[in-house]
């Protein structure tokens, strides 16, 4: 991974560089030097990113199933219920990526 696609995806992702260095444990100039290139972005950051990647993927997947179970099956879902559930299953620690 590039320092640019780091960049591409740190911000489509929503991340500040304070919040990704405070995840990494390292001071923010770090990050910025994975941006420029001028440093390798850390393995451990790379999948950070593709597991964040795919808890979005999982999460729209859920959302689509209980929007379907409700639109055409509504007797087979409570779907207040069973969206509470599944939100808390995928839901983010506020201090963490």
């Amino acid at each position: 991974m590039t320092g640019k696609e780091f960049l591409r995806e740190r911000k489509s992702l929503g991340w500040t560089q304070g919040k990704v260095a405070k995840v990494m444990g390292c001071a923010v100039r770090s990050v910025r030097r994975w941006e420029t290139g001028e440093v390798r972005v850390p393995q451990a950051l790379k999948t950070i990113i593709a597991l964040r990647k795919a808890k979005q993927e999982l999460r729209q997947a859920v959302d689509e199933l209980i929007n379907d179970l409700a639109a055409n099956h509504p007797a087979a879902l409570d779907t207040t219920h069973a969206g509470r559930v599944f939100r808390v299953l995928l839901e983010d620690d506020r201090n963490a990526i």
